[in-house]
C-alpha cells in the first residue's frame, strides 16, 4: 500500500541525500582550481575576502586594495570565464558550478549495486584518536554521530535493493587555506573513500570543510 510505498523511497532518499557531494579526489580537484583561479585577480590588486562553495556553486567575493587598477578581470574557472558584478566594497562572482555533487559511492548507489563501508566503531575510533594528536584547532568535528531514519523501514522491507543498512554522520574540519596543508591531510587519509564533501568555505587563510560520512552500524 501507500505506507510501504513511502518506506520504498524513504531508503532511497536517506542515503541520496547522505552521499551528494564530492569524495576527497573530487573535493582536491575542485580546491586546486580555488586556488589557480585566484591568481590573476590578487595580481590585479583585488583582495580575496571570502568563498564559498555548496554541492553545487561556488561564490567569491573580493575588496579592492589601496591601488588596485579597476579593470574588470573575470574568473577563470575549469576553463570558462565568469564576469564579476561590483558593489561599492567588493567584487563578486556567483554562480560558479563546484561539480561537487558526485563521487564512486553514489554512482555505484545510483547503479543499485551493494555499498561496503567500513563498521562505524572503527570510523569513530580513528577520529577520537586522530583528534588526541593534533591541536584542538585541526581536529575533526563531528556534527551529527552515526544515525539513521530509515533503518526501521530497511527492517521491514528485506530483500529491497536499497536497504544498505549504514548509518550516516557529519562531519566538519578547519585547515589553513594553503595547498600543503589541505593535500597533505586529506591524501592517504585512513577511511577518506567514507568522507563525502559538501561545502566549503574560506575567509582570512581559514578553511572550514564540512560533509557527511556513511558506515555500517
Amino acid at each position: 500500500g501507500v505506507a510501504r510505498q513511502q518506506k520504498r523511497t524513504n531508503c532511497p532518499n536517506f542515503y541520496a541525500t547522505a552521499l551528494k557531494g564530492a569524495d576527497a579526489r573530487g573535493f582536491l580537484a575542485l580546491y586546486t582550481e580555488i586556488l589557480n583561479s585566484r591568481q590573476p585577480i590578487e595580481l590585479a590588486g583585488f583582495r580575496e575576502d571570502s568563498f564559498s562553495c555548496s554541492t553545487d556553486n561556488c561564490s567569491f567575493s573580493y575588496l579592492a586594495g589601496e591601488n588596485t587598477v579597476f579593470s574588470v578581470q573575470d574568473k577563470h574557472f575549469r576553463g570558462v570565464s565568469y564576469a564579476p558584478s561590483f558593489s561599492q566594497e567588493s567584487v563578486d562572482y556567483t554562480g560558479i558550478p563546484s561539480d561537487m555533487n558526485s563521487n564512486p559511492v553514489l554512482e555505484a548507489f545510483n547503479r543499485q549495486e551493494k555499498i561496503s563501508e567500513p563498521a562505524c566503531n572503527d570510523v569513530l575510533n580513528y577520529i577520537y584518536s586522530y583528534n588526541s594528536l593534533v591541536d584542538a584547532g585541526r581536529r575533526f568535528t563531528l556534527k551529527e554521530l552515526p544515525a539513521s531514519s530509515v533503518s526501521a523501514d530497511e527492517a521491514s522491507l528485506p530483500g529491497n535493493p536499497d536497504n544498505h543498512g549504514l548509518l550516516a554522520g557529519k562531519w566538519q574540519v578547519s585547515l589553513p587555506d594553503n595547498y600543503v596543508s589541505v593535500f597533505s591531510f586529506w591524501q592517504n587519509r585512513p577511511y577518506s573513500s567514507s568522507f563525502i564533501f559538501q561545502s566549503v568555505a574560506g575567509k582570512q587563510g581559514n578553511l572550514d570543510i564540512s560533509g557527511t560520512f556513511l558506515c555500517k552500524k
